[in-house]
């Protein structure tokens, strides 16, 4: 049987039938004219058996197999299944390769149900930029979460598109004793604190008596709306000094421009 390792056979030593077939006819590379004609070959009357480890090579499709033993698998991957530098590998079934074809400079590799190979090369295109300021003063001196007015709206323009959010506040307390909460949530409704979570940031100001050193809070996301609907983008704060006793400042005095932009990429 195939996977007896090597015997050093000596002067005068007797080869037996059975040395033969376990040294030599199993652990060959076996030659067929096609896979039809390797598997007629076993298990018949007067026929070798299939054991694990076994070679075979055909000649119609210039391949090399090798048995797992319950079943034939290809043994390497013929380099002629690649055309040019780039080229890639990609399964397009169970137990199926096949080449993906290199794409453009500046293409990015997509997945694609329905193209051939299941992934397709494609550029990626900015299709709109939505964006939104305020420079007026908003504070909150509660631990409730509340939308401070500034917000971006977007109406995707494709399902498959993915939506780059960013934003930039400056915030500061009365005297730096508690932590300050920036959120952004996104939904269909306008103008509140309802919705899903994007992203949140908590900063700790400097205690002061008078903490009018503002911190710059800024942050970028994504996310894949998978709609046409409207969706708003809404920045909210929460104060959570534990005696709620100092007042929580967005954008004191206007000092800066505060903003909130939306990317659609498809």
């Amino acid at each position: 049987m195939a996977g007896a390792g090597s015997k050093l056979f000596t002067a005068g030593s007797v080869l037996t039938a059975d040395q033969v077939n376990t040294y030599l006819m199993d652990q060959t590379i076996m030659k067929f004219s096609s896979t039809s004609a390797r598997d007629a070959a076993f298990g018949g009357a007067g026929e070798a058996t299939l054991s694990e480890g076994m070679f075979a090579y055909t000649s119609d499709t210039d391949t090399l197999w090798f048995y797992t033993g319950s079943t034939w698998e290809v043994a390497t991957i013929k380099p002629s299944i690649v055309d040019a530098k780039g080229d890639l590998l990609v399964g397009t079934a169970a137990d199926t390769l096949a080449r993906q074809a290199v794409g453009t400079n500046g293409q990015v590799l997509m997945a694609d149900s329905g193209a051939t190979n299941g992934v397709k090369w494609a550029g990626r295109t900015l299709l709109q930029i939505q964006g939104a300021t305020k420079s007026t003063e908003f504070s909150n001196n509660t631990s409730n979460l509340v939308y401070t007015g500034l917000q971006v709206a977007i109406t995707p323009l494709s399902t498959a598109s993915t939506i780059y959010v960013s934003f930039h506040n400056t915030v500061n307390g009365t005297d730096g004793g508690g932590q300050i909460l920036t959120r952004i949530v996104y939904g269909t409704e306008s103008g509140n604190t309802v919705g899903t979570e994007l992203m949140s940031m908590t900063v700790l100001p400097e205690p002061a008596v008078d903490a009018r050193m503002p911190m710059h809070v800024a942050g970028q996301q994504s996310v894949a709306l998978n709609s046409t609907s409207t969706h708003y983008f809404k920045v909210c704060t929460r104060h959570d000094d534990r005696d709620l006793t100092d007042t929580y400042y967005f954008n004191q005095y206007g000092r800066s421009l505060c903003s909130v932009w939306a990317m659609e990429v498809l």
